[in-house]
């Protein structure tokens, strides 16, 4: 165990007072079980990787040694690099090195599984949302599963099984309730004019015996607060829509009634609300009108944020050009996915996978384009009950169910999901949920690349690679 007062980043890796430069790679503990490695030759590219598996990882073979460094809770540090090469610190808060130990860097990296399957059930929920429909649409993948997640805490069996299986494909109990605490945990670090706010809360029917362990596990994994009520009250009905108005900053509202909530036991819910200005905003004296094309082949006029020869970042594959815009707290950003073939969104989509989704997120490099985007307000309230079955959730929607972990004799009835997301010259405003711009400074010889998302796109807003917000757009 090394210790030291200090803690520095570098470009070049991790440097340690007493023994210098390491330059293979840099090395960030982010919390108490995940690491992020960020290597030299790549812009800010991230791999996460959990601590229990780095020696699968890194197994005997050339030795680099690295640090695990404390927190560092603003990532907009970590973009501080001189991109001509040289070197500058950027001092952590002091704190202990956790265990430093000799790793393997001639084996490639694993990729975080728990990551690519959250991923995966945002985009296979997208899928099944989006399936011949020509609406646009949004929702937040992690609104769901923090409100499946109220749920798994009290099921049992098979009931707990789907859940692992389908959220985070077949996680264990342990690591699955680590793994939704910790993420819904870290969004509460946003800054930098960044709001996020995650609120998770039960509400009982006040008749209803509910186990008191389950009331405490979940207020310690999810910070999950419980409230008896007369579900059958209107007052009732109104507390509970004044707990999504208040926790989403009055961007929703009505999720429930009276008459939704007369067979109910318990509403298990979640509300997501970010608000975030891009870290480079668009002009808006260039915001104008532009003809989008519509699945159908009809041209519709609509408002364009635009920019001309800047730098963005941008990646492509097969199948789509990507460009990924920061906000000024730059763990946070905001993708478009527009697919090479005009009008070619569904196959597209059909060939998108997880993988190949964090791919074009963390391959995206500053290059030189053109940029129009819509400028666009989308709002959908959707049910959750046919979705998650057909993606394979569902014992907890039959007679079968055993949620015994929350009370006796309960099963889910069925959920709603409510979300919106509006994209400006400033920034984006999104909210879900669920009951259960540099200007070159040098003449560029080189030809701009041209995105112009002017036909249906996907997009999502991301932390640090998590899914917070999904979405298709195909025009008003």
């Amino acid at each position: 165990m090394l210790h030291s007062t200090d803690a520095y980043i570098t470009t070049g890796g991790a440097r340690k007072p007493e023994d210098g430069f390491f330059e293979e790679l840099m090395c960030v503990k982010e919390n108490d079980t995940t690491f992020a490695w960020y290597f030299a030759n790549k812009q800010l590219n991230s791999l996460w990787i959990e601590c229990n598996s780095l020696e699968a990882v890194f197994g005997a073979g050339s030795k680099c040694e690295c640090g695990a460094f404390p927190q560092i809770n603003n990532r907009n540090d970590l973009e501080n690099y001189d991109r001509k090469g040289e070197y500058k610190d950027v001092q952590i808060e002091n704190r202990d090195f956790s265990t430093v130990q000799n790793f393997d860097m001639a084996k490639p990296v694993t990729k975080d599984q728990n990551l690519i399957a959250e991923t995966k059930f945002g985009l296979d929920y997208l899928n099944t949302l989006s399936s011949g429909n020509q609406e646009s649409l949004v929702f937040s993948p992690l609104s769901v599963s923090l409100a499946l997640s109220l749920v798994h805490s009290g099921a049992k069996g098979e009931s707990r099984a789907e859940i692992e299986k389908v959220l985070l494909g077949g996680a264990d109990s342990e690591s699955f309730v680590k793994y939704y605490s910790n993420l819904s945990k870290s969004l509460k670090t946003a800054e930098n004019e960044t709001e996020v706010c995650v609120a998770n809360r039960v509400f009982l029917r006040n008749t209803v015996q509910i186990n008191k362990e389950y009331l405490t596990e979940i207020a310690e994994n999810y910070n999950a607060g419980a409230e008896s009520l007369d579900l059958e009250n209107p007052e009732s009905a109104e507390k509970i829509n004044a707990f999504f108005r208040d926790s989403t900053h009055g961007k929703l509202d009505n999720l429930v009634s009276t008459d939704s909530n007369s067979d109910a036991v318990a509403l298990l819910v979640n509300a997501i609300y970010f608000k975030g200005k891009w870290d480079e905003e668009f002009e808006m004296d260039l915001t104008s009108p532009r003809e989008f094309t519509l699945k159908s082949g009809e041209l519709m006029a609509i408002p364009f944020l635009r920019e001309m020869e800047t730098d963005r970042l941008y990646s492509s594959d097969e199948n789509f050009q990507t460009l990924v815009l920061n906000y000024k707290d730059a763990s946070f950003k905001f993708a478009v996915f527009l697919p090479k073939v005009h009008n070619g969104l569904a196959n597209a989509m059909e060939n998108l996978d997880a993988d190949k989704f964090q791919n074009l997120l963390n391959s995206a490099e500053r290059t030189y384009m053109n940029t129009e985007i819509p400028k666009f307000s989308i709002e959908k309230e959707l049910n959750l009950k046919e979705t998650l079955q057909t993606l394979g959730i569902t014992e907890i929607l039959s007679d079968q169910a055993d949620l015994s972990g929350i009370a006796e004799n309960i099963k889910i009835s069925d959920g709603t999901h409510k979300a919106l997301v509006e994209v400006n010259e400033e920034g984006t405003t999104a909210a879900a949920a669920t009951v259960i711009k540099a200007v070159p400074m040098c003449l560029r010889m080189e030809q701009p690349v041209e995105f112009k998302a002017n036909h249906p796109f996907l997009f999502s807003l991301v932390r640090d690679g998590h899914p917070l917000f999904l979405g298709v757009f195909h025009g008003f």
